[in-house]
């Protein structure tokens, strides 16, 4: 699975201080199916992933801030026919610049299926990184991106 994402950075001292807002992410996702309907029937689909994303934002007028995470997660589908809306929910690290945090990243989608291994579709991800107490700006950075997915399945 890969989305291109367009999203919004939420974080108080970047808005107050004419950083952040408007940002484009890109990430790739590598998931098993652990539990599937069998060939043709319809139902759901449960699987693990591991992943891997990144978020470009305006740092300044001449600088941009790039988060980078690294996670894996669970993976939730349902075959209706050409209909597959999934859900799924990621942790990992979060690297931005020296730094290393925690973030959670979840996301939902509905893809359409466009050949038997092909999908394609609307997809809404939230992004949610730790800051500690200790940081200078120790507000969360929250991230709401919308985007689209293409999913390639191996059947």
């Amino acid at each position: 699975r890969q989305a291109r994402s367009a999203g919004r950075d939420g974080r108080d001292h970047q808005r107050e201080s004419g950083q952040g807002g408007v940002g484009f992410g890109a990430s790739a996702r590598v998931g098993v199916d652990m539990l599937r309907p069998r060939p043709g029937q319809r139902g759901m689909s449960f699987g693990a992933n591991v992943m891997a994303s990144t978020w470009l934002y305006p740092a300044s007028r001449d600088a941009v801030a790039v988060a980078t995470m690294y996670g894996g997660g669970l993976h939730l589908s349902f075959a209706e026919g050409r209909l597959v809306p999934w859900v799924e929910g990621n942790a990992g690290v979060v690297l931005t610049g020296p730094v290393v945090r925690f973030g959670v990243d979840v996301g939902a989608g509905l893809d359409i299926r466009l050949t038997r291994a092909l999908l394609l579709g609307p997809t809404l991800r939230y992004v949610h990184v730790v800051q500690p107490d200790s940081d200078p700006f120790p507000e969360d950075a929250r991230t709401l991106g919308g985007g689209l997915s293409l999913t390639l399945r191996a059947e």
